[in-house]
C-alpha cells in the first residue's frame, strides 16, 4: 500500500488528521475529516483549511453516500471512537477495500 486514502471519522479539532499527515512514512493521498458536530468542522477549516482534502458532516447514512466512491484503505476512529455505534462504525468499514487498515486510538 503506498498512498493512504483516510477517513478520519469523528475528526474533532483536527489534531489526528494532523498527526496521520505530519507523521505518517508513507504518502496520504487522501485525508477526509468526518464529523457529526458543524462546529468542529468550522473550526477545522479555520485552524487547519489546507490539512484535509475534504470536509463532511455527518448525521446520517444518506451523508456518506458523498464518499461512498473513494475506495478507503485506512480508516481512522480516534477522539470520538466511544462516541459511535458500532452498526456505524460498520457503515465506514464497508466503504474500506479489502485489506485496509483501521487505526483507532
Amino acid at each position: 500500500m503506498n498512498e493512504l486514502k483516510v477517513p478520519d471519522v469523528a475528526c474533532g479539532s483536527g489534531l489526528m488528521g494532523k498527526y496521520i499527515k505530519e507523521n505518517s512514512s508513507l504518502a496520504v493521498d487522501t485525508l477526509i475529516g468526518v464529523d457529526i458536530i458543524p462546529e468542529a468542522i468550522m473550526a477545522i477549516n479555520r485552524d487547519y483549511p489546507h490539512l484535509y482534502d475534504d470536509t463532511l458532516i455527518v448525521q446520517n447514512q444518506l451523508d456518506l453516500q458523498i464518499i461512498d466512491n473513494v475506495s478507503f484503505n485506512v480508516l481512522s476512529i480516534c477522539g470520538g471512537a466511544s462516541h459511535i455505534k458500532l452498526t456505524d462504525i460498520k457503515k465506514y468499514i464497508d466503504l474500506m477495500t479489502e485489506g485496509g487498515y483501521y487505526l483507532t486510538c
